[in-house]
């Protein structure tokens, strides 16, 4: 049952209680402070000792040796390459199998989402296709920064005409980058950027 204790420290009702000799307050105070200290380092060697696992967990850097980088910067402009190929080829379709299908895939132009998921680019690039008879990509300076194996941001100066189906043209030109990824169908986009000049006021 509780115990209310009075301002003394001593249970009501317990009048005829003594009080306890001060060496065994003494006694107990010391106890109680071993106690929490001894608590307090088995707390500071468990949190150590987890701090210590967490960072031997941590992945090692992956590095790239010289000729591996170089070989994925030959294999990436390759793909550059045949993009434009294709898109001047099969029009705007072509895009499709440059598009990683994963839920990780987007692509964005002039700061505003287009293709939020593939499926989008999907449908989107399907109605284009539609419309749209030929693209003359243009790719300029392109640089590819390897980051890990089948890992590398590609980015590049650009200048693209589209011809619709009635033939009429229009010329777009601004700065690509892109995340590509190596997979088992060749190097493909995860996500893709396109920004284009402010005009001046």
């Amino acid at each position: 049952m509780r115990l209310d204790r009075g301002t003394a420290g001593r249970p009501l009702g317990s009048q005829a209680a003594q009080a306890e000799p001060s060496h065994s307050s003494d006694i107990r105070h010391r106890s109680n402070t071993q106690l929490v200290w001894n608590t307090h380092m088995r707390t500071m060697t468990i949190g150590t000792s987890l701090l210590a696992v967490v960072l031997g967990c941590r992945a090692t850097p992956v590095t790239l040796d010289p000729a591996h980088a170089a070989a994925m910067r030959d294999s990436v402009t390759q793909m550059a390459a045949a993009i434009a190929q294709d898109l001047a080829r099969a029009g705007p379709s072509a895009w499709l199998q440059y598009f990683e299908d994963t839920p990780a895939f987007f692509m964005a132009s002039d700061g505003q989402m287009l293709f939020p998921t593939r499926d989008s680019a999907d449908i989107l690039v399907g109605g284009l296709a539609t419309r749209i008879s030929q693209i003359v990509l243009d790719w300029q300076d392109i640089r590819v920064e390897p980051i890990a194996p089948g890992l590398a941001v590609m980015a590049a100066p650009y200048h693209e005409v589209v011809t619709d189906t009635a033939g009429a043209q229009t010329s777009f030109g601004g700065f690509f980058t892109g995340l590509a990824t190596h997979s088992t169908v060749g190097w493909q986009l995860r996500n893709l950027h396109w920004s284009s000049p402010v005009p001046a006021q």
